[in-house]
């Protein structure tokens, strides 16, 4: 989806300059035009194509090898799950794993579950994980063949996925735009 949207981006801009001449517009307009083509028009293919998930039944995750936490079947069944797709070499990624413990930390005994899950091989991730010690207390797993990741609309990382006490995806998207107040209502 996003290749498509690049190309249809410069399919308008290769069109922007004679549809900008022909409306009579001055090169610093049809510049414009252009800039915005690139920008505008990718976002809106993606969107245009992006798999819904929110209000569907979640993909129970499997072929996970685990590298912190037990081992368990996510998402549960009566528990509310935030299900989290990373990378050690993604900076926000990174920023992003101090909030996510904390909110597992303020949330867990409420019913709360966090899983973090990286296409890395556990040769990468354990290692950057005990790094980070208690900045990193979720449980996190590795699937190098991204088995799980084509079950969930993963378009960019961090990306995660709020699935309620019955197995409903209720929330999408960046772990620190919004995730907090998903996971409160659903508690």
């Amino acid at each position: 989806a996003n290749m498509s949207g690049l190309i249809v981006g410069g399919i308008a801009i290769f069109l922007g300059q004679p549809i900008c001449q022909s409306l009579g517009l001055p090169s610093w307009a049809t510049i414009i035009f252009q800039v915005l083509m690139v920008l505008v028009v990718p976002s809106l293919i993606s969107k245009f194509f992006e798999k819904k998930i929110v209000g569907k039944r979640a993909a129970a995750l499997s072929d996970l090898t685990y590298v912190q936490g037990d081992a368990a079947e996510r998402p549960k069944a009566g528990t509310v799950t935030v299900v989290e797709f990373w990378a050690t070499w993604c900076p926000p990624c990174v920023r992003s794993i101090p909030h996510l413990s904390e909110l597992y930390t303020r949330y867990k005994d409420q019913g709360l579950d966090v899983v973090g899950i990286s296409n890395e091989s556990v040769d990468k991730v354990r290692p950057f994980v005990e790094k980070m010690g208690q900045k990193f207390n979720y449980p996190v797993a590795c699937d190098p063949r991204s088995v799980n990741a084509s079950n969930y609309p993963v378009q960019g990382i961090p990306a995660a996925f709020l699935v309620g006490r019955d197995g409903t995806v209720l929330w999408s998207g960046h772990p620190m735009a919004g995730l907090d107040q998903a996971v409160a209502d659903a508690l």
